[in-house]
């Protein structure tokens, strides 16, 4: 009787354990996918190509640009971008975004980075580097795959007395 409790103990011990890691395992894929994801969004803007980044967003996702409405559908983004408010852009980075996934959603942060936005003819416009911070949250999709759902930043830059 007592073998058949120690048994029992040792196999829901390494049950417990073998889930675990399994778990810790689904969560560190998450997390690159997210990442990977991030970075040919990040791309995709660079070069304009705002097929790719429409591509990237999930059909319901929103956007909640500075100084403007809210955005909402993928249609009305990809409308958006290609308005030419941001012709295309550079993200300058000192340090990767935090990135936290829970579930089905994950959260991807910076607070402090910059912008360089460039004109057709790749001069830059509107002084150079911006400073900016932002959320990101991504959601996981039917098949597998990270979408991003909601994107939201400000600038750091402080208003000019008298605004």
């Amino acid at each position: 009787m007592k073998f058949k409790k120690v048994g029992l103990f040792i196999t829901l011990l390494l049950s417990f354990v073998f889930f675990a890691s399994a778990g810790a395992q689904d969560n560190k894929t998450d997390l690159q996918q997210v990442r990977k994801a991030s970075k040919e969004y990040e791309e995709a803007l660079k070069r304009g190509d705002m097929d790719r980044v429409a591509e990237i967003y999930a059909d319901d996702a929103m956007k909640f640009p500075p100084n403007q409405v809210s955005i909402k559908g993928k249609p009305a983004i990809k409308e958006n971008w290609q308005e030419g408010h941001y012709t295309y852009f550079e993200f300058i980075r000192k340090h990767e975004a935090e990135l936290f996934v829970s579930g089905d959603i994950a959260y991807e942060f910076d607070a402090d980075y910059a912008v360089k936005y460039k004109g057709q003819e790749d001069k830059e416009v509107r002084g150079g580097d911006i400073r900016f911070k932002q959320i990101r949250i991504w959601k996981k999709q039917a098949d597998g795959s990270w979408k991003l759902y909601l994107e939201m930043w400000s600038s750091n830059q402080e208003l000019p007395p008298g605004t």
